[in-house]
């Protein structure tokens, strides 16, 4: 079997092992994404739960 031939044949050529690493990248960065957007959330959550809680006290000391 030559070079050619190799290549023609499913699961033996180089590329097979590229689109994995692809997919895995384009699945990491995907999760990664989702968990920025996730630690962005929960930061103005957070801020938001602080503001409300600071209101909350200065409503009580009126």
């Amino acid at each position: 079997m030559n070079e050619d031939e190799t290549s023609q044949v499913p699961g033996s050529g180089r590329d097979d092992r590229t689109d994995d690493r692809a997919a895995s990248l384009h699945r990491g960065s995907e999760s990664t994404r989702k968990l920025r957007e996730m630690a962005r959330r929960r930061q103005e959550a957070e801020a938001k739960l602080g503001h409300h809680l600071l209101d909350a006290k200065q409503h009580q000391s009126e």
